[in-house]
């Protein structure tokens, strides 16, 4: 690929194991002649959305202040927003960027198929009319999930056999284009058209990976919970409900939705922290799931200090 392309220099990992705090350090620390600073461009899902600042973990600004980031809060209060809406605007900073001068930039995040979306594009999918969605979530409420992954199996037994048959979100999706497609195409026929005409980015790509040991993943989470509970969580939220914002998308992501859980009186106040703790592991646990498979991330221990993975990023970034 030719190296007058933008370098993107994708920075991903599990949650709250330093990510944001790194990819200042490596820009800070990646001066190179006639080059501006590298740029960061935020790749967590729920960092985009102005309102959800304190559980979504959002860069300070200390942090804000050292290096320029792109796609923070920067989709409004309840408004949505998906892997394509990412993409676009990701490819319009990427490309007045470099009018400007810039040609490296570091994607970070943990959001796994928004990364996905950036590097290798999406694949055209029909939309999807409301009775198609109503009539599914009448049938997942009647029949049950099973029901609808013996369905998708048998339709589309490449998808069915891909996705687990507790994974409801996919399971829907499948079945939505199933029904909604005018040509009848599966998924897997879909994606396989797409995999065939895929065009190659308009940059280049590199991509590095940190982690942390699971029990000290634990304990670090365990510390930014309380923080973000002593830093106003609960109030975060509930300012949020009083705007009517309790269904939005945001509101149901990792923290939120438990604090949600307290607010309500499904969940005693006394086990918040032990909820976010468990649900922000499970989500750790995908992310690094979903990374694993990506056999071209180099991956640093945090642990073992930053010296390993500065200095990579540094050469990445110079390549």
């Amino acid at each position: 690929m030719s190296s007058d392309l933008p370098h993107l220099v994708f920075v991903v990992g599990p949650t709250a194991c330093g990510k944001s705090d790194f990819a200042v350090e490596a820009s800070v620390r990646s001066p190179a002649l006639g080059k501006l600073q590298p740029e960061i461009i935020n790749c967590d899902s729920i960092q985009f959305f102005e309102g959800v600042d304190i559980g979504a973990a959002k860069p300070s600004e200390e942090l804000l202040a050292r290096a320029t980031h792109h796609l923070i809060s920067h989709v409004a209060k309840g408004e949505k927003y998906n892997a394509g809406d990412f993409r676009r605007d990701a490819l319009t900073v990427i490309h007045e960027r470099s009018l400007s001068g810039c040609q490296r930039f570091l994607a970070v995040g943990g959001s796994g198929f928004y990364i996905q979306a950036l590097e290798k594009g999406m694949f055209d999918v029909p939309d999807i009319p409301e009775e198609i969605k109503e009539d599914l979530t009448k049938e997942l409420e009647g029949k049950g999930l099973e029901f609808l992954h013996r369905e998708l199996v048998r339709r589309d037994p490449d998808s069915g056999k891909r996705i687990q048959p507790a994974d409801k979100y996919r399971i829907l999706r499948a079945l939505e284009i199933l029904r909604a497609d005018p040509e009848n195409r599966t998924l897997s026929e879909i994606k396989e058209h797409f995999d065939r005409h895929r065009e190659a980015p308009p940059f280049r790509v590199s991509k590095l990976g940190l982690f942390r040991q699971r029990d000290v993943l634990r304990e670090r989470v365990i510390e930014r919970t309380r923080n973000m509970l002593k830093n106003g969580l609960v109030n975060e939220v509930h300012a949020l409900r009083l705007e009517g914002l309790g269904s939005w998308n945001p509101m149901q992501s990792v923290g939120y939705a438990e604090v949600q859980a307290m607010l309500d009186g499904y969940l005693p106040e006394e086990l918040l922290v032990d909820a976010i703790v468990t649900s922000t592991m499970q989500l750790a646990k995908r992310q690094m799931t979903w990374f694993k498979k990506d056999a071209s991330i180099q991956w640093f221990d945090v642990e073992a200090g930053l010296d390993g993975p500065l200095e990579a990023a540094k050469r990445l970034l110079d390549s």
